[in-house]
């Protein structure tokens, strides 16, 4: 142990913390995907102030000691997110056993609905789902998403996660934004039925405005480069009950194309992050 670091037992985790009781690292439970995937999973968190203030040293050693609880509290996965500039404590987390496992690029914008391009499809109809297009969408999110070789998503890493669980959480995700009152999905409809989605799902408020998220989405291989999360956006865009709010959009480094139409499209960049992976002692997929 670092002489300049403490480990200190919390409610549902553990904290490291530097000479003045800053937590500089924290480790928590995930109630959420422990009890999905029937095996213990957690999530390390850090303060990177608090943590830089640290000397090198320092530094390792409370990784090392984070690890070490990880371990001892019989963590089969441990999931650790930076910013991506934070290059020096992705050298820490890598050390520690860390491998980076995916990227995530965060867009957050104020949005007044009456000055947005309005964009329609070049055929076919756009409407909001269903129940009854459950099943269709679930087909698209293993078409475009689930048995993709072009889609990575850590939840997809054969190294974590079996087929069996990648498929299970996607159609998870899927009949989730169905069911979510506070969730919409648009929906493009050709003569052979639904051939893409996306989902945008209310997270509260940001600065006195309603802040919605975008979810999954996702096209089938013969329709894309049509653009269509683009009119997807309008539609549902027009469902919403107010003309003004914040929308926070996520993709990945590898997905340029939606990051250039942002960008095109005046969304401010938020956040750049790296997503770690760290499997516990003796733990392996089966």
């Amino acid at each position: 142990m670092s002489p300049r670091t403490a480990g200190q037992r919390l409610p549902d985790g553990f904290a490291v913390t530097d000479p003045d009781g800053r937590a500089v690292l924290t480790l928590h439970f995930n109630e959420f995907e422990t009890r999905f995937f029937g095996w213990r999973i957690g999530v390390l968190d850090a303060d990177p102030a608090a943590l830089g203030a640290l000397g090198a040293e320092d530094r390792a050693g409370a990784v090392a000691l984070a690890v070490g609880a990880a371990d001892e509290d019989g963590y089969r996965l441990v999931q650790a997110q930076i910013d991506a500039a934070s290059l020096e404590t992705a050298a820490l987390l890598e050390e520690a056993g860390f491998r980076l496992a995916d990227t995530r690029v965060e867009f957050l914008t104020r949005l007044d609905r009456g000055g947005l391009p309005r964009l329609e499809p070049p055929f076919g109809t756009v409407a909001l789902a269903t129940p009854a297009d459950r099943n269709a969408l679930l087909a698209l999110t293993n078409e475009g998403l689930t048995r993709n070789p072009g889609f990575y998503s850590r939840y997809k890493d054969p190294a974590y996660f079996t087929a069996e669980e990648t498929a299970r959480w996607f159609a998870a995700w899927v009949e989730n934004d169905l069911a979510d009152p506070g969730t919409l999905v648009a929906v493009w409809r050709l003569e052979e039925g639904p051939v893409a989605f996306f989902g945008l799902s209310r997270r509260g408020e940001h600065a006195g405005l309603p802040l919605y998220k975008s979810t999954l989405a996702a096209a089938a291989p013969a329709r894309r480069g049509h653009k269509a999360h683009m009119f997807l956006q309008t539609a549902l865009f027009d469902a919403l009950p107010i003309d003004e709010f914040w929308l926070r959009q996520v993709t990945q480094l590898t997905n340029t194309p939606i990051i250039r139409n942002n960008l095109l499209l005046g969304r401010r960049l938020d956040r750049t992050a790296l997503t770690f992976f760290r499997r516990g002692p003796g733990q392996h997929n089966t």
